[in-house]
């Protein structure tokens, strides 16, 4: 389990760990690592992430080259979007430190430079006000929304007058009504874009939501891959894509290029998951116009070093892989 540095809560409740599965593989004396982040709103768990992994036939795997090897795992059962990303992120580090080059390199992308957004979740108007005062004008910020401090959320936004924000919804507005109004106090505020707003099912009064609002309406929940992205491209302005999600850095990628192919902004995400992940997210930062990436920043028994911050700022390690290696906390 990772642990929360503070209680964290979202339009789905509250929490204070998340449950999450660590594998290595090992070739030639190499090590390579790889994460399945498991919230509770998946359908995945530590059970189901085990149970995809025993499908694998490591003999086979073995001698397979990596594109082969990334369509083998990708095509093995349906959905697992977790328990695939946590086994192509492995992959993708070793073949890269088996090539001595960092993980961009391998996927033929920029070398990664970006800001993340600090999330602040869910609170009552003095705990809003309070986070979203100790970051500087220059810090993005990621405010959770969605339950029924969200008209005290609004106060304190408006009164902290901070120049640089966005909203995450997490489905938790239950009608166009209340989603119409409530952007447009937003947007007022200074709000840069909202994400996912209404519950997965409500796809009409999505569609209209982005024609009226005057903000870039972003799919999290609605969104795990390219097949997402063509079925919503009327419907969002925007994607989350989130390594969890979408099982494999190949899949990102193509969502990235699918987006832009419809004008849609591409937000690059993480959920609650170790430095592992979340440098490993890193390395697709070109692909995206917006990072949310301090994950790491909330977790307070984070078994990896890799990913650094200065300000807002998103450093990767100067290694081969993934650049992510397990500190005195990762489970023996």
């Amino acid at each position: 389990m990772l642990r929360f540095n503070q209680t964290f809560r979202i339009a789905a409740g509250s929490r204070n760990t998340t449950e999450t599965v660590l594998l290595s593989l090992s070739h030639n004396k190499i090590i390579a690592y790889g994460q399945a982040s498991l919230p509770p709103y998946l359908t995945e768990n530590a059970e189901s992430v085990l149970a995809f992994i025993k499908c694998v036939d490591d003999k086979l795997l073995e001698q397979m080259d990596y594109p082969h090897a990334v369509a083998y795992i990708s095509q093995l059962k349906e959905n697992n979007y977790a328990a695939k990303a946590a086994l192509n992120m492995a992959l993708t580090d070793l073949y890269a430190k088996l090539h001595q080059i960092p993980v961009y390199k391998l996927l033929n992308l920029p070398c990664p430079t970006c800001k993340t957004a600090f999330t602040i979740s869910i609170g009552n108007y003095d705990e809003t006000l309070n986070e979203i005062k100790k970051h500087a004008p220059s810090h993005l910020l990621k405010i959770k929304m969605g339950s029924h401090f969200d008209d005290e959320m609004l106060r304190a936004i408006s009164e902290a007058r901070h120049p640089n924000f966005f909203v995450d919804v997490n489905a938790g507005w239950k009608s166009y009504q209340e989603a119409y109004d409530k952007t447009n106090h937003l947007y007022e505020a200074g709000c840069i874009l909202i994400e996912q707003p209404l519950p997965v099912n409500m796809i009409e009064e999505t569609a209209l939501l982005k024609e009226t609002s005057p903000l870039c309406v972003v799919a999290d929940e609605s969104v795990k891959t390219s097949v997402d992205v063509e079925r919503l491209k009327n419907v969002f302005s925007g994607i989350n894509i989130k390594l969890m999600k979408c099982g494999s850095f190949q899949e990102a990628i193509a969502m990235a290029h699918l987006a832009k192919k419809y004008n849609m902004q591409v937000l690059l995400g993480s959920m609650a998951e170790s430095t592992l992940a979340v440098t490993a997210t890193a390395h697709l930062a070109s692909i995206a116009e917006w990072h949310d990436l301090d994950a790491p920043l909330m977790i307070q028994n984070d078994p990896f070093d890799g990913i650094s911050y200065t300000e807002n700022a998103v450093t990767l390690p100067s290694t081969s892989g993934i650049g992510a290696t397990p500190n005195l906390l990762f489970p023996l």
